[in-house]
């Protein structure tokens, strides 16, 4: 008797696999490169099959994986969220010195209003210190809106876990139970049943986690 699991491009005996490619597909979304956590999404939330045999092996090794990987994304949305308060200060510190230093040109050109090459230099460096402050802005702007993204992926992505999680734990008290109470033909097939509603309920978490990061990518 055999145990069928159908775990594309993870190996259950390399644990630290899923999150390597996790953080190599955060590293490519932040260049803009959405294929690698689109591949990820793809090859991850992948539904199993399981045949009759001793189901606790896959199962827990499979549970050690998500929990793993829940870690890693906990800890990918903390640092978005470090670079999001770090952005917010970049923005009101740029705010504060352009703002400095539109005065100061300001009181400058009113100083020396009387001499047209000053007031025309002065007026120059505002406009420049204004659309330098613009850009600035813009470039900030832009990106606290793609970590604002990554953070809303990768809470998406640890609700999925979550689910992946709460399943896999009812599979593994129904396997358990199937192993150690034994019992007659009819209430081993029940507790098959239960198992198999279990990962009928895991695969279809799995596959809307899957629809749901893919769109989401699409909105990057």
């Amino acid at each position: 008797m055999a145990t069928n699991f159908n775990i594309i491009a993870i190996d259950v005996h390399s644990d630290d696999q899923p999150n390597q490619q996790l953080l190599i597909a955060f590293e490519a979304l932040l260049k803009d490169d959405h294929h690698k956590l689109s591949e990820f999404a793809h090859n991850y939330y992948s539904p199993l099959t399981l045949d009759q045999g001793n189901f606790l092996p896959p199962l827990s090794s499979l549970h050690k994986q998500h929990h793993m990987l829940r870690e890693t994304l906990q800890s990918v949305r903390k640092n978005c969220g470090t670079r999001l308060d770090h952005l917010d200060t970049h923005k009101k510190l740029s705010a504060v010195l352009f703002a400095g230093a539109a005065s100061v040109t300001a009181a400058a050109a009113a100083a020396n209003a009387k001499m047209a090459t000053v007031a025309a230099a002065g007026a120059s460096a505002a406009i420049l210190l204004l659309e330098l402050r613009n850009w600035i802005h813009s470039l900030l702007e832009k990106r606290e809106a793609a970590v604002k993204k990554h953070k809303e992926i990768t809470s998406l992505m640890i609700i999925g876990v979550e689910r992946a999680i709460n399943d896999l734990d009812a599979m593994i008290a129904s396997a358990k139970s199937m192993s150690e109470n034994g019992g007659g033909r009819k209430k081993r097939a029940a507790m098959r049943k239960r198992l198999r509603e279990n990962a009928t309920d895991y695969n279809n978490n799995v596959k809307g986690t899957k629809s749901e990061v893919i769109r989401f990518l699409g909105l990057l």
